[in-house]
């Protein structure tokens, strides 16, 4: 079952950062275990069935790392518009 994300517009940059590290940690986990899985795959419909499995976890995670790295840009961005819009004035 996906994990819910958080709301992260209620979230400052670095608590952003934070999760996304999280993230891309439990991603490179998952991606480990699945090159593992494959690599010695035996015959079997138990050890199919746990690569069926990972596989659509690695894509949800690859989803959430890509709207947390947005978000984690996005804010940047925000935050050098506005410091350039304050020292105009």
């Amino acid at each position: 079952m996906p994990e819910k994300r958080p709301n992260w517009s209620r979230l400052s940059q670095s608590e952003i950062e934070r999760q996304r590290a999280v993230v891309g940690a439990k991603l490179r986990s998952l991606r480990a275990a699945l090159r593992s899985r494959e690599r010695n795959l035996a015959p079997g419909a138990v050890e199919a069935s746990v690569i069926r499995q990972l596989r659509p976890q690695i894509a949800g995670l690859e989803s959430t790392d890509a709207s947390l790295r947005y978000r984690v840009s996005s804010a940047r961005h925000a935050a050098i518009t506005q410091s350039r819009r304050s020292r105009d004035w």
